[in-house]
């Protein structure tokens, strides 16, 4: 089967795609303005600098002279005209002739031309408000023309046909010669609003948005990203489930009427324990949003009594088939004689008003809903049938009129089925007051001509980028968190082994205690299940997501996720959960062209062809049974049942995309075409390997239970709501509006949230959080707000073009906490994204309109793609366009994984002993002893806050699932008895973070900083200086093989031969130099006369002369042991012992290393590429000193010569200097700090110059032999 799918980025591709096109073209809403108030405005922004600027030089002359003008009338006029111009006010001129002999006459010019500069100024500011009104005016003349958009007017007359009245009487019919000015402005603003909608954003909601359901091609070459639509619509128009079945509900309530039209059928929810039976009836349920009907749930018990178990017995005997009154009567009478009819009749009636028997209507909700209705109003046994089968018919005869493009009679036609259904209603006796009687109709309108599908070519480019988002929507996705906490509550009441087969009572269960998608609800954590260590390992992977992004949040600049951190990140989830298949779907739009084209994310949904599956009711049972397959193909064992259920939501209408129909009762059937698995008939088993609840049925094979509709499961009855949420993927990447909730809008009146990209593909876009109280105020007049929203835009840095909603966070009350939203009073079309152009006075006005209807906060996300970026057109206009596709990856076989993992300590701390000789020792003992882990090491580090990594080699699986948490109990243990109590200042640190940041060519971000003494797991990262991945590898191997040494030699920190082994082992690594230490010193010499160049610190030198002196004897004598390679005479000789071997054989492989990649090694540049990556944010004093740096003698004598330069390209000495790099990246773990290391360089040199007697002057002359350039990176 997956043979004739389409397969790239891992994952099969939809053989459909949906595009989303505007009903209406962009280009119209350009008619409405001159651009004259926009020019003004930003002639006075450009005013207003230079007038700033130049007003700053010109008082500063003034107070130059002012204290030595004797004359009184020009000390006056210099006063006077420097407090005119302080306050950007003009002055007479005449003035200046006061000044004549006191101020140059080239100054005095520039002050008239300052002061011409102000007076432009103040009537360019004039100018605007007159500028405003004109362009206004000039709107009121063209804006009519947007009433030649016919999508819009035939949207108009479906959603509001009052107000399509309204348009086509104010400007086709003369009526906005007679309108008063505050009714011709508001229906100029609705109409403008109604357009807009229609324009620039696209919602499936009649013709304001229409659809194409497109065909990936891939074969051929691909032409251009860009389709041609004709504008001929297929409408696709239906009566509004719900409320044709709220109406005919209340038929069934009558137990006469009922019993004498309809076969009466057993509820199928009934349970029995012998003495008692309980069943759920189905209710009307949330009726509020005026879309659903038939989610809502009663529960009903009754004592099994003889009567009871005699009905039970006669529906049994029939197969539980659906029974006529009179048989049922008739049988139950034939078991018990004595019984007498109309007692039995009587039990009957009150069986149907419990609910424990039904009206069998033949509802099948993936139906025609009216051909339902006219089936029950054409049963004789109705006494109004024949007058609700008149309006029915009527009502069909409407629904044709809306498939018309008679825009004056799809209005009428909506008005007229609104008394429609009232008369319905009233025959029927429904309620009239619910809000599903709001809009009669639910229409679909399809694009019918397409010239140019879209090539599966064009997502193939960006193939890297769409596999990481597959995953990471699955790791992100709050549905499979939610499965995974229900896998531990299913193995602590079944255990791993078991199974349950009474799936409703656990479901129910489950809810009772998590409430998934229960609105304002919270999890019982003192009820519910501890976290499995694989939902643990899931749940970290989730925070290092977060932890990743949230640095780069708190940096006022765009985020570019690297894909190579992205892997790391999902490398955290243990690979048999990670192998698990995954189906989401992309709502994106393309911005730019050629090179710069990318892709921009509007949202990602769960797949299985749920929400694109409402749009497949055009498509032919051929391309249906193509979809079928693709469905088919991410299945576990080749079978799949949906999660059946209409609930009176048209949108949840489509055709059946799996091979079976779940059966929850009471619920009627969705299909009538599809076998049914009762959700009883299933048992519910977990999957250990890759911690997943799989559903199995009768004959052991396993079923997956998918949700296609698109109802928001929080709306539907509970158990479809858990199995929605629990089994199908859902909505994924909402974690970054999490993020920007939760950690930066709280307390913050106006937080920018940068735009987000994983290499081609834009994650979110810029967006701006703005409380209420720090947006503009809305009251006064529109020219009032013209000016202070211009204002506020240049003072945020807001684009001139933007979205803009309204978000239910409140402002933050006096005591910083967000204050509570008033829900009543929430406009809810507010917050949807509505377009906003500030050059425009007419979409002001509009926003204006908007704030005035709210105090919440303003979310306002930048214009991306542009409007004339879109690949649609319609007839040669381009439309604003969404693709919507999706992919599925299918499950794997696990990967057997072998990567390291670093568990991250955070211990702030200067002294790091006691942690290092106690925890971390005791966790590596352990890692080896008990998990047979032999490659460890230990990376101390600065960024975010003092902490140690303790880095694994190890098996994925076994790591997250067991390592793990073994290493993090060891050491929280002992942090609970020996915590750090330092409290870093952020602001100190930080500003040491970027000093420090800067000399290792690490940019930041450098906070937030960890929480003292917290335990984490991060993904290892290799250092970014280092150039060959062989180097990395290197490093790690000699970190590892010393590890042990060195955790015994910081624990003899306080031992008198602590710093001779130091020095013994630098000159081991010296020694390794091929012509020994004699040529190898002069690298430590280079860095140690580096350092002393580049501080200037004289005093420094001294101080290190000084102890040079001191130790100078003690020191020579270990340089000419380690030289003779007598290690046993040398201080703590046995760990020397062990450093010798192990820099041996480092120094070897990074020889052989040299040699296999000499000519990549020669031709890259990496450290200057780092330097000028960061050089941008480098704080203005490093740059200066940067600059103004003095150059070391040995420095000079070798960078600025051609043999120099060759000699540190030799490939001895590049093997080298990795190797005394790597022998400074243990110096960290012995807390020796950067100035120790520089110290260290120093005596090894004097040392190793007084024992061979010549200095680097000499060696150089005497060699020829370059020294190391004057930086070195880890």
């Amino acid at each position: 089967m997956t043979q004739n799918l389409h397969q790239f980025a891992g994952c099969a591709i939809h053989p459909r795609y949906v595009v989303r096109v505007a009903g209406e073209p962009v280009s119209a809403l350009a008619l409405l303005d001159t651009g004259e108030t926009d020019a003004l405005w930003k002639r006075a922004i450009a005013l207003r600098q230079e007038i700033g600027t130049e007003a700053i030089a010109r008082c500063a002359e003034l107070e130059s002279i002012i204290p030595g003008l004797d004359d009184k009338a020009a000390s006056r006029a210099a006063l006077t005209i420097k407090r005119a111009i302080f306050k950007a006010k003009t002055f007479d001129t005449a003035l200046l002739d006061a000044l004549d002999g006191s101020l140059p006459a080239e100054q005095r010019d520039q002050l008239r031309l300052l002061d011409e500069r102000i007076a432009e100024l103040a009537k360019v500011e004039a100018e605007i408000l007159l500028a405003h009104d004109r362009e206004l005016a000039h709107g009121s003349a063209a804006i009519g023309g947007l009433l030649e958009g016919r999508n819009m007017l035939s949207a108009i007359s479906y959603t509001n046909p009052e107000l399509y009245r309204k348009l086509t009487r104010h400007f086709h019919e003369g009526g906005a010669a007679s309108a008063d000015a505050k009714s011709t402005r508001n229906i100029e603003d609705s109409l403008l609003q109604y357009y807009a909608r229609s324009s620039t954003k696209t919602s499936p909601l009649s013709s304001f948005t229409v659809i194409h359901v497109g065909q990936w091609k891939h074969d051929g070459l691909p032409r251009a990203w860009s389709s041609q639509y004709g504008r001929t619509l297929e409408r696709r128009v239906e009566f509004k489930a719900g409320l044709i079945r709220h109406i005919m509900s209340p038929l069934f309530a009558d137990f006469d009427v009922a019993a004498a039209a309809f076969p009466l059928a057993l509820n199928r929810s009934i349970r029995s324990d012998g003495l008692r039976v309980r069943f759920h009836t189905v209710a009307p349920g949330q009726e509020v949003s005026g879309r659903t009907w038939g989610t809502g749930l009663t529960v009903a018990q009754l004592d099994a009594n003889p009567v009871l178990q005699l009905v039970a017995h006669v529906y049994a005997q029939r197969g539980d088939k659906a029974i006529k009154l009179e048989a049922l009567v008739d049988a139950v009478c034939t078991l018990a004689p004595k019984l007498a009819p109309e007692a039995v009749h009587g039990f009957v009636r009150k069986l149907y008003t419990l609910g424990y028997l039904h009206a069998d209507t033949g509802l099948v909700e993936q139906r025609d809903i009216l051909g339902w209705a006219r089936a029950i109003a054409a049963n004789p046994a109705i006494a109004q049938g024949s007058e609700l089968l008149a309006l029915l018919d009527a009502a069909e005869a409407h629904l044709d009129t809306m498939r018309g493009e008679d825009h004056d009679a799809r209005a009428a036609a909506v008005i007229a089925v609104r008394q429609l259904v009232k008369d319905l209603a009233t025959i029927t006796g429904a309620d009239q007051g619910n809000a599903l009687f709001k809009t009669p109709f639910y229409e679909n309108c399809y694009l019918a001509q397409c010239d140019g599908e879209f090539h599966g070519a064009h997502l193939q480019r960006y193939g890297e980028e769409l596999e990481l988002l597959q995953e990471l929507s699955f790791l992100l996705d709050p549905n499979q968190q939610l499965h995974a906490r229900m896998c531990d509550f299913f193995v602590a009441r079944h255990g791993a082994g078991g199974e349950s087969d009474d799936i409703s009572a656990f479901l129910e269960a489950f809810d009772t205690i998590y409430a998934p998608g229960v609105l304002e609800s919270s999890v019982d954590y003192e009820h519910a299940a501890p976290n499995s260590p694989r939902t643990d390992a899931w749940l970290r992977a989730v925070r290092a997501f977060d932890a990743h992004l949230d640095p780069w949040l708190h940096q006022d600049k765009d985020i570019e996720l690297q894909p190579a951190a992205m892997r790391r990140i999902l490398g955290l989830v243990p690979p048999s959960m990670r192998a698990r298949g995954s189906s989401y779907s992309y709502v994106v739009q393309t911005a730019g062209q050629g090179e710069d084209e990318r892709l921009v994310l509007n949202q990602v949904f769960g797949g299985r062809s749920s929400i694109l599956s409402r749009f497949f009711e055009t498509l032919d049972e051929q391309a249906l049974n193509g979809i079928r397959d693709y469905v088919k193909a991410g299945t576990a064992e080749g079978r799949s049942v949906e999660m059946g259920g209409v609930f009176g939501f048209n949108a949840n209408r489509h055709p059946a995309m799996s091979g079976g129909e779940l059966d929850i009762a009471p619920f009627p059937a969705a299909f009538d075409t599809l076998d049914k698995v009762a959700l009883n008939d299933l048992r519910l088993e977990y999957s250990e390997r890759d911690h997943k609840l799989k559903f199995r049925d009768k004959d052991g094979k396993v079923v997956d239970v998918w949700y296609h509709g698109l109802l928001i499961p929080s709306l539907l009855p509970q158990l479809q709501r858990v199995l929605a949420l629990g089994f199908t993927e859902g909505p994924s990447f909402a974690i970054v509006k999490s993020l920007v909730k939760l950690a930066k809008v709280r307390g913050q009146q106006v937080t920018r949230v940068p735009r987000i990209s994983l290499g081609k593909v834009v994650l979110f876009r810029r967006t701006w959080l703005v409380a209420h109280a720090a947006a503009p105020s809305a009251e006064g007049t529109a020219r009032d707000f013209y000016v202070a929203v211009r204002e506020w835009q240049q003072r945020l840095g807001l684009p001139e073009q933007f979205f803009i909603r309204a978000v239910p966070l409140a402002d933050a009350g006096d005591d910083g906490a967000p204050g509570a939203i008033s829900w009543k009073d929430v406009n809810f079309k507010d917050m949807k994204p509505f377009y906003v152009d500030l050059r425009s006075p007419r979409f002001v006005r509009l926003m204006q309109n908007m704030m005035k209807r709210n105090s919440l906060t303003l979310c306002i996300s930048e214009l991306l793609p542009g409007f004339d970026s879109h690949p649609s057109q319609v007839e040669g206009d381009v439309h604003v366009s969404e693709l919507h596709f999706e992919l599925t990856r299918f499950a794997q076989e696990p990967r057997h994984i072998t990567d390291w993992f670093a568990v991250r300590v955070a211990y702030f701390d200067d002294d790091r002993t006691a942690l290092l000789d106690g925890p971390v020792r005791t966790a590596v003992k352990l890692a080896r002893d008990k998990f047979g882990i032999e490659r460890i090491f230990v990376a101390p580090h600065w960024k975010f806050g003092p902490h140690v990594d303790i880095v694994f080699h190890a098996d994925a699986e076994r790591f997250h699932l067991e390592v793990f948490p073994a290493v993090r109990q060891v050491i929280a243990d002992w942090l609970s008895g020996h915590p750090s109590t330092v409290v870093l200042d952020k602001e100190q640190y930080l500003d040491t973070s970027r000093k420090v940041g800067m000399f290792e060519l690490d940019a930041g971000p450098y906070l937030p900083l960890l929480r003292n003494n917290s335990i984490t797991l991060v993904p290892y990262e290799r250092p970014p200086s280092l150039v060959l991945d062989a180097f990395a590898e290197s490093k790690e191997q000699m970190l590892s093989d010393s590890l042990d040494l060195l955790l015994e030699l910081n624990a003899l920190k306080a031992d008198p031969g602590f710093f001779p082994a130091l020095h013994a082992m630098l000159c081991i690594v010296a020694q390794t130099y091929p012509d020994g230490m004699r040529e190898g010193y002069m690298s430590l010499r280079s860095h140690a006369d580096y350092f002393f160049a580049a501080h200037g610190n004289a005093a420094l030198r001294e101080r290190f002369d000084a102890i040079d002196a001191k130790r100078r004897e003690e020191l020579d004598a270990v340089t000419r042991a380690v030289h003779a390679g007598d290690t046993a005479t040398l201080p703590l000789a046995g760990l020397v012992a062990r450093w010798k071997e192990v820099a041996e054989r480092t120094a070897e492989r990074n020889r052989n290393i040299v040699a296999e990649h000499y000519a990549e090694l020669v031709a890259q540049n990496r450290h200057m590429e780092l330097a000028q990556k960061i050089a941008p944010d480098a704080p203005a004093e490093f740059r200066e000193r940067f600059t103004s740096r003095s150059i070391s003698k040995i420095g000079e004598a070798f960078l600025n010569s051609e043999k120099g330069k060759a000699a540190q390209r030799n490939p001895n000495f590049l093997a080298y200097r990795t190797t005394v790099n790597f022998f400074y990246a243990i110096l960290p773990i012995l807390q020796v700090t950067p100035v120790q290391k520089f110290l260290l360089c120093h005596l090894v040199s004097n040392s190793v110059e007084r024992v061979f007697g010549e200095d680097w002057r000499t060696r150089v002359a005497a060699t020829g032999t370059a020294v190391e350039v004057e930086t070195s990176h880890d």
